[in-house]
């Protein structure tokens, strides 16, 4: 069972009633040594790797705005804008292994999620 399924399968769902899809921003590289276990991205380069990225949310599109990501308590912590119609602004408590893919299977199926809908998401300072 893929990952993309184990985490479908957790919140209820099958892939055909996955309502989340992401847009990738490019193809990531390829180690030269596959026995080595990719290690999980610092909260920087989550940060880098989802900000801005184009995603679609329950068949709208949406531009994620990462506010943070922090590693605190034993966790991650992911605050973020999605910006469209309608906005939301989302928290998410991870596991600190998590990356861009747990992000975005962890939106699709809301929890550990906490969900604001949003008239216009404030937007963080440049």
């Amino acid at each position: 069972m893929t990952l993309a399924n184990a985490l479908l399968r957790s919140c209820g769902m099958s892939s055909s009633a996955a309502h989340f899809a992401w847009i990738p921003a490019s193809t990531p590289a390829r180690h030269s040594d596959q026995s080595e276990a990719p290690q999980p991205p610092s909260p920087e380069q989550l940060y880098s790797a989802l900000d801005g990225r184009e995603v679609e949310v329950w068949g709208k599109r949406h531009r994620v705005e990462v506010y943070s990501v922090r590693d605190e308590i034993g966790r991650r912590w992911v605050q973020l804008a999605l910006r469209g119609e309608p906005a939301y602004l989302v928290t998410l408590k991870l596991a600190k292994s998590d990356g861009v893919e747990e992000v975005l299977f962890a939106l699709s199926c809301g929890a550990p999620v906490s969900f604001a809908r949003v008239d216009a998401a404030p937007t963080k300072p440049h």
